[in-house]
């Protein structure tokens, strides 16, 4: 029996720092890449769109930065993908990383990179969740 693939979409709060394109096209290559550039200045977002369609991915545009949790909202509400992960723009994946988020995540659960407890409360670091 062939195993099942599911999709996978990764959503990313994106404000300036282009420089950081190469990285991130290379780590999210394979997924649904949904792109939120909350307003950055002409010349990243061009790059940043730029890549957005190399991936064929969703770009959604804010002309003014609409902060970091409205993004994500946006973002999710364009994902199409049975997985999604919230993940910042500054994060290097390993090649097998997608594969990894794909046999790991079920339905259901939350995933992180690490649990913190911080007041008797315990938490997911935000820089890269999936569900």
């Amino acid at each position: 029996m062939a195993a099942t693939t599911r999709t996978i979409s990764i959503v990313t709060p994106w404000l300036g720092a282009s420089e950081l394109v190469p990285v991130y096209e290379k780590s999210v290559a394979g997924a649904q890449a949904v792109v939120v550039d909350n307003g950055s200045e002409w010349f990243h977002a061009q790059k940043i769109h730029r890549m957005v369609n190399r991936l064929e991915g969703v770009y959604i545009r804010n002309e003014t930065n609409c902060l970091f949790a409205h993004a994500n909202n946006q973002g999710l509400a364009q994902a199409t993908g049975e997985i999604v992960v919230f993940m910042n723009n500054d994060v290097e994946c390993r090649s097998e990383f997608l594969e990894k988020v794909e046999r790991v995540v079920q339905p259901g659960a939350i995933y992180g990179p690490s649990k913190l407890s911080k007041y008797g409360v315990d938490y997911l670091e935000g820089w890269c969740i999936a569900a």
